[in-house]
Formats: structure tokens, sequence, C-alpha cells
């Protein structure tokens, strides 16, 4: 078999271990991995659900403190005298969702839309250090259309025919006095470096009616490693017609995902349905970074 110079190590950038080498001829014992003995994944995580409220508490204060997650797991374990035993990934999850909670609550939002109260929780989390990128469809009486990123950054439109907004808005029965949030897409920093490493293979799917506004979201997943799905992206759509899925394909994947990766994207699979897929399998025919990209029903 194959053998590489290197043995296994662990990146200190993700945390990870990797393997370089697999050598079944050899001595070595495969119950161990490089000294460390296989640790049954039951004995590492149980439900998140089942931390109390100290334990929460604790987690956010070492947070502050710029602790390692592992730490923070550590002495959370600890502190339940090893009876319960959380993962680094527990925490770092836990900790976000908190601490998004709790900016999301901070806002007064009675005087806004829900759309404006979206676009204000995500810059807020950006200001405060939280790695999110966004990219939102709006149309506005003052502006008209436009695009609108994080940083208050902000794209007119001068070609509204090749984004089809126009078809989009005239479906949606946006007229030119109302401000409207059209689509929004987004994206964590932890979901891109999980794409950056399995950029291969997308699912793309809508889900209907996951919110008070009743509108679809457009989720794309990945397939890690080890056969495990993760989310890739995420998008509200202003409603399920080919327009929409060719404005996520052409400006908000490109935008959020950059065109490296999606070069190195390989396959997307989608639900069959020709509204999701035709837009899709038209871009893969142009200059585009879907170029070479294999659409499957």
């Amino acid at each position: 078999m194959l053998q590489l110079p290197s043995p296994s190590f662990c990146s200190a950038q993700d945390e990870c271990w990797y393997l370089s080498y697999l050598d079944k001829t050899s001595d070595h014992d495969y119950d161990d991995h490089n000294g460390h003995h296989a640790i049954p994944p039951s004995t590492v995580r149980v439900p998140l659900s089942q931390m109390d409220e100290d334990s929460i508490e604790l987690a956010l204060h070492a947070t502050e403190l710029t602790l390692p997650n592992s730490v923070i797991a550590n002495l959370i374990n600890l502190q339940l005298h090893g009876y319960k035993q959380f993962s680094a990934s527990q925490i770092r999850y836990l900790v976000t969702r908190q601490e998004t909670e709790n900016i999301v609550k901070s806002f007064d939002y009675t005087d806004v839309s829900s759309a404006e109260a979206l676009l204000q929780s995500f810059d807020a989390m950006i200001e405060r250090g939280k790695d999110i990128h966004y990219i939102a469809m709006i149309h506005s009486s003052e502006q008209g259309y436009h695009i609108r990123m994080p940083k208050g950054k902000k794209k007119v439109i001068t070609g509204p025919e090749d984004l089809n907004i126009d078809k989009i808005g005239e479906a949606m029965q946006v007229n030119k006095k109302q401000d409207i949030l059209l689509a929004f897409a987004w994206i964590t920093g932890e979901e891109l470096k999980m794409l950056e490493k399995f950029p291969d293979l997308v699912t793309f799917d809508v889900t209907e009616k996951t919110n008070k506004e009743q509108r679809g979201l457009f989720v794309g997943t990945g397939l890690d490693g080890n056969n495990k799905l993760f989310v890739c992206l995420h998008c509200f759509m202003p409603n399920a017609q080919a327009q929409s899925f060719h404005w996520i394909y052409k400006h908000a994947i490109p935008h959020l995902w950059t065109t490296p990766i999606l070069q190195r994207n390989q396959v997307v699979i989608t639900d069959g349905e020709n509204a999701l897929y035709s837009p899709l399998e038209n871009e893969t025919r142009t200059s585009s970074g879907w170029n070479g990209t294999h659409v499957r029903r």
C-alpha cells in the first residue's frame, strides 16, 4: 500500500486530525490514533439540552476570556464531576447561538419591518465580531432595485434585465412606492470553511413555510469526509419561480462562495423540479464559475 513520508498530525487551525499514510502491513496498532485511544462518541457527546444554566453562564464568561472551546468543555465537564461530557464543537455552537439570541433581544424592532429587523440583526452580529456573510436583494422606493451587503455597502444594479429582477418584482406585485426585501442569502464563516474543504458535491432544495411570511427557505448542503451533511447556504426566496433561482445561482452563490470554490465543485444534486434545475443547468453552459459542473435531477 502507498506510504507517504510524514505521519498523522493535528492541524492547529481547525483542531482536526489528519492521516498522511496508511500501511496495514506494519506493526502499527490501528486501535490507537497517533498514540491516542479511540473514544466512543457516546462518552464524548451528550445533547446540549442537558446543559444547565450555570454551565451555559460559565461557557459565556469563559468565551469572553478568549479561552479555547476545548478548555471550556473541560471546565464544564469537571464542574459536572465528569458525569456529562460536552465536546468543543458543542460549546462553539452553544456560545454562538446564545450570543446571537442576546444580540437579537437587545434591539427594539417595534418600529421597523421584519425585513429591516433581519438586516439590522445581521449587521449587529458582524459588528460584534461574528463571522457571517450575506447578500440581500432589495427594492426601495427611493433607490429602486439594489444589492445590500455587510458594512452598509450597496451595489446598484445597472442591468436589471440580466438579473431578471423586474420579473421577480412583477411576480411579487412590487410597485415603485414599496420598500421590500426580495431575497436574502447568507453563510457563516464555519460553514464556508467546511465548504472549502469539501466543495465537490452539493445538494440544493427548498423548504416551504419556514417563517411567518411564508417564504421558501433555499438550503444548500455539502458532504464531508465522514459522509455527514453540513449546511453551506441559506436563502429566503421571494417565490419559487425560475427567476428567483437564477438570481441565487448567478449572483448570491458566487458572491458568498467565491469563484475558486465554484470552480472546484463537480456535482450538484437537485430534487428535479424544473424551476430549480433549469437555471443552474443553463449557468453551467456559460463562462461562469459553474462551467463544468454536472447537475443531477
